[in-house]
């Protein structure tokens, strides 16, 4: 996880469930030399009427805000019908405040 950029996004699940996954991800790995965190568009992540609680984006603000690396919510990628293809192990730029990520070199040769 050194220097990488830790890319995440869920589809239907509760900001419950999210805050339990994510808490497990943090207890299982060093977070503290990542560079980056590029957030997808967590769509259709609400609380159950029956347990309410607070939106994910707020859950996702708790574990990630204080990181001190750039971190990026509503990218292109994942389970949405307008989708990027990821690179892996690719050379990449994150840019929080405009809120792109940049290939900085070809992932085929």
């Amino acid at each position: 996880m050194n220097g990488a950029i830790l890319f995440l996004e869920e589809v239907e699940e509760t900001p419950q469930e999210i805050e339990r996954m994510l808490t497990q991800l943090r207890q299982a790995l060093d977070f503290s030399h990542l560079a980056g965190v590029a957030l997808g568009v967590f769509s259709k992540c609400v609380p159950k009427p029956t347990s309410p609680s607070p939106p994910a984006i707020d859950i996702l603000k708790s574990h990630f805000a204080t990181l001190g690396v750039p971190v990026a919510y509503g990218l292109s990628f994942g389970h949405i019908r307008d989708h990027l293809t990821i690179p892996y192990g690719t050379l990449a730029e994150l840019d929080a405040d405009a809120a792109t990520l940049t290939f900085l070199e070809t992932a085929v040769t």
